[in-house]
Order: C-alpha cells, then structure tokens, then sequence
C-alpha cells in the first residue's frame, strides 16, 4: 500500500487516544514546519518526507495514526518522540536499482515508494522506519514537509557532521 493510500485512508479514520500518551515525551524539542518533535538522542536527522520509507508489512492502525495527527494538528501540541530508522546514501547503484524496480512494475511492493530515486537525489539519504511509522504518517498527513528520525548505530557512520540535528541550534 502507497503513501497516497495509506493518507487517504487516515482521512477517514475514527480517531483512537488510547496510546498517544505512549508516544508524547518532555525531552528537549526541535520544530518541524508546525510540529514540534521531541530528542532524545544526540544522532537525530531531518529527512524530506518523499525519503521516509515505511516499514515493511507494517501493521497499520489509522485509527491510532489519526488520533495523533488531532493531536499535531492542535496547537500547543506536546511533541512526540521520534521515529527511530536506518539510514542509507543514495548512490548511482541505488538509483539504477529503483529505476530496474519501477521498470518492473514493483517498486512500491519493494521499496514503499512511488517514484524512483534519480540522479538530482544522488549523495542525500533515504531512511526506512523500524519505529514510529504512525507518527511519521500523521506528521506527514498534517503537512510536515519533513520527518525527524532517530540513526540507530549501524548507520551513523553514512551521515555527514553538518547533517546532524541539535535542538536549539
């Protein structure tokens, strides 16, 4: 199921607050365009939504995913923790390997995207969820242009000093 789907399905979702203080936290904040996210790590990024993949086979529960958007949507909203993910560079390999899945027909079963990466996105980095699939849908559903993601250690060493995020720097 694609990005589109999954956010026309959330449109129509009975919000559920059952969970959602699970997910909200009193760590220091960094701001999204309207949605303040909570660090809790000193290796946290800010990557373009068009570049955060979903876990695959996720188990999704829009009811849940629209009750956090209410929330993101009202101001004063607390701030959620953040996704947690693996990083990777997108290289001229990776380029040429989504366009092969595109050719096919399968790339949004492989990679959960719609379009494949292209040369204009060699050297940035793609991340794909482990952690936080529904906060990052809601965020994306409430217009955030870009999803703040926690760098699990494995893939720390692929992002440059400068592409660090701080909070209050």
């Amino acid at each position: 199921m694609g990005v589109g789907d999954l956010l026309e399905l959330l449109e129509r979702a009975e919000p559920d607050h059952r969970y959602i203080d699970n997910f909200l936290s009193d760590d220091p904040v960094v701001w999204g365009a309207d949605v303040p996210w909570r660090i809790d790590s000193d290796y946290v990024v800010e990557v373009p939504v068009e570049r955060v993949l979903f876990m695959e086979d996720n188990l999704w529960n829009l009811d849940h995913a629209a009750a956090l958007k209410e929330v993101m949507d009202a101001s004063g909203s607390p701030g959620f923790r953040l996704p947690a993910a693996r990083l990777y560079r997108i290289d001229a390999d990776r380029v040429a390997s989504a366009q092969r899945y595109y050719d096919e027909g399968e790339l949004e079963y492989q990679r959960g995207m719609v379009e494949p990466w292209d040369d204009d996105d060699e050297g940035g980095f793609y991340v794909h969820l482990l952690d936080g699939n529904h906060r990052a849908l809601a965020a994306m559903a409430a217009g955030e242009p870009s999803i703040f993601v926690t760098v699990g250690p494995n893939y720390r060493e692929d992002v440059l000093e400068d592409e660090w995020v701080r909070p209050g720097a």
